[in-house]
């Protein structure tokens, strides 16, 4: 009757409250009038060694009109135009082949630098009643390079964990002997009845 009784009584207490609490809202003045007023945006990815391989989302602050050409250049090159998703995003996926070479969506090679390179989208938005331009920068460490199996584009055959994978048979067959004995020093130490 107890637990009956505090229950009625928390659930009548959360409800007054909810009751008496103002709703949520937006700040005065959010989201602007009219068109939206960034149609130049920029972002850093941050710094990847080579061997890398990763996925950019392009992401303008006014959002490209989903289902529309977005035409991307790497490092001034032109890459091909990609269709906006329905979250008005564009991907491109890099891979830092060597200190003076991407590849960007697999096919297209591009030249890279040591150090800034950058993605620039074109591509309608109909939130900005305009063409929005978003430029997406990353730095390329050629001082370090991914080690194989490691998230670069080499196979991960595995190798690497061999040592591991022994020791932890060594450790499994060393619980089993210990195991084993405890059982027989404890049969040994028991009374015959």
């Amino acid at each position: 009757m107890g637990r009956s009784t505090s229950l009625a009584a928390v659930t009548l207490l959360a409800a007054g409250t909810m009751a008496l609490a103002a709703p949520a809202s937006a700040q005065p003045g959010y989201p602007p009038p009219g068109p939206c007023p960034a149609t130049v945006t920029s972002v850093d990815a941050g710094t990847f060694a080579v061997g890398t391989v990763f996925t950019v989302t392009l992401s303008p602050t006014c959002l490209w009109t989903p289902g529309t050409p977005v035409n991307v250049s790497v490092n001034g090159q032109f890459v091909g135009a990609k269709g906006a998703s329905a979250a008005g995003t564009v991907d491109v996926l890099v891979n830092i082949v060597s200190p003076t070479l991407l590849e960007i969506d697999n096919p297209v090679k591009v030249p890279a630098v040591c150090g800034t390179n950058s993605i620039v989208a074109r591509g309608v938005s109909a939130s900005a009643a305009a063409d929005v331009v978003h430029t997406t920068t990353f730095g390329v460490n050629c001082a370090t390079k991914v080690a194989a199996g490691s998230g670069g584009i080499l196979a991960f055959t595995g190798t690497g964990l061999l040592g591991t994978v022994a020791l932890a048979v060594v450790l499994v067959a060393a619980g089993a002997v210990v195991a084993t004995s405890a059982r027989k020093r404890r049969r040994l130490s028991q009374p015959v009845a």
